[in-house]
């Protein structure tokens, strides 16, 4: 019984702490923030699997085995990089990343416990979104700014595009608790991060956060078969467009609906009302392919994009598009060895979903699908969230 209950509260221990630096790593764009956070919450795991005699089963199980190569690679791509200097910023990030996702997602699985990192990520969100709020002297200063629809609020902390996803996150996880757990209270808890989430203006959040609501409902347990739920699923449709439709008329989203239109106009080729930043994504994204067709199988080298960039367009920044950043980056190696990865716990997740054995399974494939979504406007293959993401697919499929 004793034993029992230092297992619960060295469990207990690990999880706020894992809360707390990711609450920190999210607030701040500084590395020594994800360095820290990385190095506290392996340290404390390999404790805690010490402590419960656990150590010895830490193992590189697949498809994680992947991942690891990928990680070395990228430190490897040293050796050919336009730039080995620009390797070096980013490998350190990307090693520490892998490292944690093997030791903490051990732990997990051994503990069989993904509802704890879930709740991580869904916390991280909503502290960040308080974060953001409070930095603007609360929430009638915040909401005032925001309908005036001049900027895109949250700059001054971090990337509002970061902010927007993070908050996204937050909000679909939220969701799932309201329909899936009946956690009414959820919903109303729901409108911070969102609220959050629009003041940023981060088109890709934004559709992100439609799409996880959407995955939601189609998913959710004792849909009809045959053709009411396809009948449903178009009605459904049919009134959420009515519905941002509607929303997106408010002051408080001017901002958001005038960058959408923006956005689509890019899309269908209007130059005239596009905005400059989807231009130059588009052409960094034409860029990046041509490049990859001249370095198919190595890339130019981990974090080299931003070389390729300058060159071409005298813009250094990376490509805005992780399939792109990792075929220019890495080549058919590098882009193989991550969405490899990403593929086998995709293939996964549909095997457990089509079992029905359970809802926590649905909820990390809808988060998956908004990252692979979202990874066609952001590189993220060594962002701080993936990490958490990462390590709730594997957790999940574990037993798969």
């Amino acid at each position: 019984m004793y034993n029992s209950r230092k297992k619960t509260f060295a469990f207990k221990l690990i999880s706020l702490i894992m809360i707390a630096f990711i609450a920190v790593i999210t607030c701040d764009n500084q590395p020594i923030y994800l360095y820290i956070g990385y190095i506290t919450m392996m340290g404390i795991t390999i404790l805690n699997m010490a402590f419960n005699k656990k150590i010895n089963k830490i193992k590189i199980r697949a498809p994680m085995l992947l991942l690891v190569v990928f990680g070395c690679f990228c430190a490897l791509s040293g050796a050919w990089a336009w730039d080995p200097a620009l390797v070096q910023s980013n490998q350190v990030v990307i090693l520490a990343g892998v490292s944690m996702i093997v030791i903490m997602g051990n732990y997990f699985i051994e503990e069989n416990s993904p509802e704890i990192i879930l709740l991580t990520i869904l916390l991280s969100g909503l502290v960040l979104s308080f974060y953001v709020v409070i930095s603007y002297g609360g929430l009638s200063a915040f909401y005032d700014i925001a309908s005036k629809g001049e900027d895109r609020l949250g700059s001054e902390i971090k990337n509002v595009n970061s902010i927007g996803m993070s908050c996204a996150y937050s909000s679909v996880i939220l969701c799932y608790y309201a329909i899936y757990k009946k956690q009414r209270l959820c919903w109303i808890i729901m409108i911070l991060p969102t609220i959050v989430l629009l003041s940023t203006a981060s088109r890709k959040a934004i559709l992100m956060l439609l799409l996880g609501c959407f995955l939601l409902v189609i998913l959710r347990p004792g849909q009809e078969r045959g053709y009411g739920k396809y009948l449903k699923i178009i009605i459904g449709l049919i009134i959420l467009i009515c519905i941002v439709y509607a929303v997106l008329q408010l002051p408080l989203l001017s901002n958001v609906s005038e960058r959408l239109e923006m956005a689509f106009s890019t899309l269908t080729g209007d130059v005239r009302h596009a905005d400059g930043s989807s231009i130059t994504r588009k052409r960094m994204i034409e860029v990046g392919l041509e490049q990859f067709t001249k370095t198919p199988f190595i890339g130019i080298g981990l974090n080299n994009s931003s070389i390729l960039n300058f060159n071409q367009l005298r813009f250094a920044a990376y490509s805005h598009n992780d399939y792109v950043d990792l075929l220019v980056n890495g080549g058919a190696i590098g882009f193989g060895l991550y969405y490899g990865t990403i593929f086998i716990l995709l293939r996964r997740h549909i095997v457990k979903i089509k079992h029905n054995i359970d809802d926590v399974c649905k909820i990390s494939f809808v988060l998956m699908i908004m990252l692979l979504f979202a990874n066609m406007a952001a590189v993220t293959y060594y962002g701080g969230l993936t990490t958490y993401v990462l390590i709730l697919l594997w957790v999940v499929v574990a037993y798969a």
